[in-house]
């Protein structure tokens, strides 16, 4: 059987609340003991459990001494992340500075992980610490003397937050509450001009209540994609508008431009109307923008700017409209066939491409641009590879994803990937589930020309590493070599080969697979035949993995399982005289636990060679 070892890879403790354990009235003394909740997340998911906590005290935010005891909750019940334990220092604890707060957590029989950072506490993390003018009853904290000033000595309104504007300052007044789903929040804030947010992910509800917190009625919602809808809460677009009454000259309408009772011009559903004082007037369309000209002949065919239309409809010039543009089929009935959008003259010998173009802001963008057989999406022709159709989004301009593929039909592929007709990998859906099929995960890499790598070779990381781009935050590219040490900590992946397009980074891009199915070099090291399932961990030969040999190694770093079987003795050796094979694995990336017995092995062995070392220096002294 094989066994795991659970290892707390990140953790987030957010501060819910600090609680008195003892009425607080001012003449009575009270313990300086308060509970402390928080959430716990294990590498950004939410986890529930029974674990160990220890809290310790300090005085700065890092480094600093210990204030108090070191309190530890054994046997502490995690549910949905959230916990809480009553924490007693000792009234001498807090004497009106600074506190940090350090929470270490364990599961047995795991060691402590120390949470970062640590937690600031307040001077008063009880209510015997606060003062006058506040009260504190059972019902809560209040103030009844006057205005409230944060940051100010000087408000000027019953609650007033001041702080200086610059980058990564703001005055903000905020609402917040922790669900299972996670922190949600709401906050006013002053960053230059006045801003209302709350948490991504989740819509801002306008609406009545008939007193605080009860009696909610909904008039108005707004998305965190910037979708509004009055009268709904769920808008099918910009501006969705539900409700209203049915227009009529009188009034009515679902949405008024102008004066209600004077000039306006109002919409429902499926009317558009322009009223004066109750009665109808003209609905003027380019009423002064210039000349219009619009002919019709005996074939049924109409031009605007021009008095003999080659098609139903012909315009000279520049089209501008509002709405969809529906088209049926162009042969039969319309109603089966293909229907056409061209770009062409008569010409036999004409080139004409097609551009679809939106407008944000100032900013012109050609969405797709069509020549010949090539399609580019989000870019023009002048900037794109030679590839048959080019997808560029620009991020930040409009919200979602940047491409959406939504299969109507039962399961199947979504996405096919291939080189030269032949398939190479697939994305598709199976029931709830998307699957990416044949995929490798990789990293960009380089490596120093003196370095022969080959395919399935393991590689380490250098620490020599450079930059995709000169901008800031920019992908990582690592330095690598082959590995050389035998259960090498440093391992980043396997070899792939060089990436298709190089950057300026200097040296050649190349790609270190990381995640998912691979093939990999391994080698006969004495620790028994390969099977598949097998933990492999980097060997002493270069750019070869070998067989996890828990004897040797109190702790491996595996790299990856075997997913092949490799019978040695059926392996012919090298010129070196080393057997190698090349496998197909599943990467992974995990730390063995430690064997006592092996480490014990390891730590003599060590010890050993240490006394070889000590021993080799005297003598050349």
């Amino acid at each position: 059987m094989r066994s795991m070892c659970f290892r707390l890879r990140r953790g987030v403790l957010t501060l819910a609340a600090l609680l008195t354990a003892a009425p607080a009235l001012a003449q009575t003394a009270q313990s300086p003991a308060f509970t402390y909740q928080g959430l716990l997340r294990d590498g950004g998911d939410i986890v529930s459990g029974t674990y160990t906590l220890r809290f310790r005290l300090y005085d700065a935010a890092s480094g600093g001494n210990q204030v108090g005891p070191s309190l530890t909750s054994s046997n502490v019940t995690v549910t949905d992340g959230v916990f809480s334990s009553t924490l007693n220092f000792g009234a001498d604890a807090f004497d009106g500075s600074m506190r940090w707060l350090e929470v270490s957590v364990r599961q047995p029989p795991d060691g402590y992980t120390v949470l970062s950072p640590r937690h600031p506490v307040t001077a008063a993390p009880v209510s015997s610490f606060s003062l006058a003018p506040w009260v504190s009853n059972a019902l809560g904290v209040h103030f009844l003397d006057g205005t409230v000033g944060v940051g100010t000595d000087m408000p000027l309104m019953d609650l007033e937050v001041r702080r200086n504007i610059g980058p990564g300052s703001s005055p903000r007044l905020g609402v917040s509450g922790l669900s299972p789903q996670g922190e949600r929040w709401t906050s006013l804030a002053n960053t230059g001009s006045a801003v209302l947010s709350w948490n991504a992910g989740s819509n801002l509800r306008l609406g009545t209540e008939t007193a605080p917190g009860a009696g909610f009625t909904e008039v108005a919602q707004l998305t965190d994609q910037g979708w509004l809808g009055l009268g709904t809460g769920a808008p099918g677009a910009r501006l969705n508008i539900l409700g209203g009454n049915e227009l009529s000259l009188a009034g009515g309408g679902d949405f008024v431009l102008g004066i209600p009772g004077g000039v306006n011009l109002a919409m429902d559903t499926n009317e558009i109307m322009c009223r004066f004082n109750g009665g109808p007037t003209t609905l003027f369309l380019n009423q002064e923008g210039g000349n219009v000209v619009i002919s019709g002949g005996g074939n049924g065919k109409l031009g605007v700017g021009v008095t003999a239309p080659k098609e139903t409809l012909h315009v000279d010039g520049d089209y501008y409209g509002r709405g969809h543009l529906w088209l049926h089929a162009y042969e039969g009935d319309g109603q089966s066939g293909t229907a056409y959008i061209q770009a062409r003259d008569d010409s036999p010998v004409s080139s004409i491409g097609m551009v679809l173009r939106t407008k944000s802001g100032e900013a012109l963008f050609d969405a797709i641009t069509m020549r010949g057989p090539r399609v580019f999406i989000g870019g023009t022709e002048t900037s794109l590879a030679p590839a048959t159709m080019y997808l560029a989004h620009a991020d930040g301009l409009l919200p979602g994803p940047a491409f959406r593929i939504n299969r109507t039909q039962d399961d199947g592929s979504m996405i096919y990937f291939q080189t030269l007709g032949s398939t190479r990998g697939d994305i598709s859906v199976v029931g709830n589930t998307v699957s990416y099929n044949a995929f490798t995960g990789s990293h960009y890499a380089w490596a120093e020309p003196s370095f022969e790598l080959k395919r399935g070779m393991l590689v380490r990381m250098t620490g020599d590493n450079l930059a995709l781009t000169d901008e800031a935050g920019s992908e990582v590219v690592y330095g690598i070599e082959p590995t050389t040490e035998a259960n090498d900590s440093a391992c980043l992946g396997v070899y792939l080969g060089v990436h298709s397009e190089t950057p300026a980074i200097g040296h050649p891009m190349l790609l270190v697979s990381a995640v998912g199915n691979s093939d990999l070099m391994v080698a006969d090291t004495g620790a028994g035949d390969i099977e598949p399932g097998d933990l492999l961990i980097a060997s002493d030969v270069m750019g070869c993995a070998a067989k996890d040999d828990a004897a040797r190694f109190a702790s491996g770093h595996v790299v990856a399982r075997a997913g092949a079987w490799v019978r040695w003795a059926d392996v012919r050796p090298d010129a070196d005289g080393i057997r190698r094979a090349c496998i197909s694995v599943l990467l992974t990336d995990f730390e063995r636990g430690a064997d006592l017995a092996a480490l014990q092995r390891e730590n003599d062995a060590l010890r050993q060679r240490i006394e070889r070392l000590e021993a080799a220096l005297e003598v050349a002294r």
